[in-house]
């Protein structure tokens, strides 16, 4: 005869199975539709609104900020690496230390996590003010519209037609394609 203790593991495992079984089988098909993005967001020839540009170059200038301040106290930090004082010139700053990644004369405490770690703060120091200043330019360069989404959904679709040469293996061919 089986003790109490493995009848008792036999029905909750019984009782588990009949549960999964039953929520597999009690589940209905969902019936909500499918989100549609609007038309702004796939169509290319709507721009942003003039309000951008100044955002974009303000979040540019923040990232940038943001990535070189994070150098300038990891300079402080390791105030006797011999990259120390190449990390305190914005933007530059990182490309010129990462040349210099080793244990400076100076560093009586000089270890390889350490100087990972300050190499990893750097490269994404480099990274991050980079990027920022891409933003800014991206942002003085930008091309805006003051065009409504409506407005631009009202337009008849422009058509064009494209007329691409394809080779063929008995001379050369040609494929056209477009809206016609």
């Amino acid at each position: 005869m089986a003790s109490p203790r493995k009848h008792g593991r036999f029905v909750s495992r019984v009782a588990a199975a009949a549960l999964v079984s039953a929520s597999l089988v009690s589940v209905r098909a969902a019936r909500a539709d499918e989100p549609v993005q609007p038309e702004v967001d796939l169509n290319p020839s709507t721009y942003p609104p003039p309000a951008a540009r100044p955002n974009l170059i303000l979040v540019g200038a923040g990232v940038t900020a943001a990535w070189y301040g994070i150098a300038l106290a990891s300079s402080y930090g390791w105030k006797h690496a011999d990259s120390a004082s190449s990390l305190r010139i914005p933007v530059a700053g990182p490309y010129m230390s990462l040349t210099k990644t080793r244990c400076g004369s100076g560093e009586t405490n000089c270890t390889t996590f350490a100087l990972v770690l300050r190499t990893v703060i750097t490269s994404l120091s480099l990274v991050g003010q980079t990027g920022g200043v891409l933003a800014m330019l991206e942002g003085a360069f930008v091309p805006t519209s003051v065009k409504s989404p409506e407005a631009v959904r009202s337009k008849p679709p422009a058509r064009h037609v494209a007329v691409v040469p394809t080779p063929m293996s008995s001379g050369a061919g040609v494929a056209v394609f477009g809206e016609f």
